[in-house]
């Protein structure tokens, strides 16, 4: 899972998914109440993702589960650091 920014006309989102498309996803069924037009957050329109910006990538281990360090991280639980 990564961490995403999404942006569109109603404003700015943190989102993890597993792609940039699933964050896209993920946004616009949240603002859309679930897929039925008209019951969501704001108009169709400004519900439309314009920005994906990827923030950070989560963190992976190697067999010795050592973590792998390249970039930004994301640590997405406790179990990660133990």
């Amino acid at each position: 899972m990564n961490l995403y920014l999404c942006s569109n006309q109603i404003g700015d989102y943190y989102v993890i998914a597993e792609d940039p498309t699933s964050a896209q996803i993920k946004l616009e069924r949240l603002l859309g109440g679930g897929g039925v037009e008209g019951s969501g957050y704001g108009l169709s329109f400004e519900r439309k993702v314009e920005n994906i910006k990827l923030l950070a990538i989560a963190i992976t281990f190697d067999k010795d589960k050592r973590p792998e360090f390249t970039g930004k991280y994301l640590i997405l639980n406790e179990e990660a650091t133990k």
